[in-house]
């Protein structure tokens, strides 16, 4: 593939709508119409796109929302965190919802 998803979107979907959204650039986009919900869905069963040609896939692409396989996010994660530094560090555990905390690994070096 040439394009793919940012790991920086959150897509959300409602009975009508799809809703994408990016952290990277603060943007949203709402898809109401079947043509370009369908063209969504396919973009996502096949993981990405070779060409940006569409205008879904050009706006998805200008909205930092697609990028192209060969781009590093890893950068642009790190020169965030050094920009925004403030020395206070966030943790965010999410167990699944039918955890139980009895694995193991919980009770480590206790």
């Amino acid at each position: 593939m040439q394009f793919i998803f940012s790991s920086f979107i959150d897509i959300s979907e409602d009975q009508e709508t799809i809703s994408i959204k990016s952290y990277k650039t603060g943007s949203t986009i709402n898809l109401f119409e079947d043509l370009y919900i369908s063209e969504f869905r396919n973009i996502q069963e096949a993981k990405g796109v070779q060409t940006i040609e569409s205008e879904l896939c050009k706006a998805l692409y200008e909205e930092g929302m697609l990028i192209h396989s060969d781009e590093s996010e890893t950068e642009f994660f790190w020169d965030y965190v050094k920009n925004n530094d403030d020395h206070t560090l966030g943790l965010i555990i999410l167990p699944t919802e039918s955890c139980n905390l009895r694995c193991v690994y919980c009770y480590e070096d206790i």
